[in-house]
């Protein structure tokens, strides 16, 4: 089965990640009608760039998130349990078979592990990601992995997390770019 184009930038994925395509994630609030209408807000959000890679800020007051979203050029997500963390990392496949660059460090943000991470390839990689995640998460990663033509961001925790009940890994990007 040929694989599906992974999104190819930020918009086309924020897009597809609102509607469901990529499984588990964190609760997000795309704008600030979404974030004064929750029912369980939480006491702080992160803050992702809808257009810029890499533009990441933890930890923002809802006050101050409230006045960011409405620039129109951030999402809020919330925070995951990162002293949880088992695994988090990137995991795609290219001719020579399964990549991981992976960190079980916890309590590092995505791109500061990704500096320290270590590589695996084939079998190794399969056996690190079977190692760190349950069966069903192991399941859902591999299958975006199978289904796009691009990279699978994850995280894994030891608790349960995200809007899907029985999950314990989050997607956070599946990118072509």
């Amino acid at each position: 089965m040929k694989a599906r184009p992974a999104p190819s930038n930020k918009a086309d994925f924020y897009a597809r990640y609102q509607a469901g395509e990529f499984g588990n994630r964190m609760r997000i609030w795309p704008c600030t009608c979404d974030l004064l209408m929750e029912t369980r807000p939480p006491r702080t959000v992160n803050l992702r760039s809808k257009k810029i890679a890499g533009n990441f800020i933890p930890g923002v007051s809802i006050t101050d998130a409230i006045n960011l979203l409405a620039t129109g050029s951030f999402v809020a997500n919330e925070n995951p349990p990162d002293d949880c963390l088992l695994i988090q990392g990137e995991v795609g496949r290219t001719v020579e078979g399964l990549y991981l660059w992976y960190s079980t460090v916890p309590g590092l943000r995505m791109r500061d592990a990704m500096k320290q991470g270590i590589e695996a390839k084939g079998l190794v990689a399969d056996a690190i990601l079977g190692h760190y995640l349950a069966y069903r998460d192991y399941e859902l990663v591999m299958s975006l992995v199978d289904a796009y033509d691009g990279v699978v961001e994850f995280s894994a925790y030891s608790v349960p997390v995200g809007i899907d009940p029985g999950y314990q890994v989050a997607i956070w990007e599946v990118r072509a770019y």
